[in-house]
């Protein structure tokens, strides 16, 4: 059985929990790198009307591992 806060929102990540997140993942409906990007670009939209989010050095999460 889904519960509601178990659906993966595939437009707003950051909407979803990480149980659901976790569940995109592991079926492949989604990606790491994917999650990644549709979070940082949301916080690149709203952060400056809030000012709630400390700078992110953005390249290191998405620079290509060793």
């Amino acid at each position: 059985m889904t519960r509601a806060e178990d659906v993966m929102s595939t437009t707003a990540p950051y909407r979803s929990s990480a149980r659901a997140q976790l569940h995109a993942l592991r079926r492949r409906q989604d990606t790491a790198r994917s999650l990644l990007d549709r979070t940082l670009a949301h916080l690149a939209k709203v952060n400056p009307g809030l000012n709630a989010v400390v700078p992110l050095d953005i390249a290191a999460p998405t620079s290509p591992g060793p």
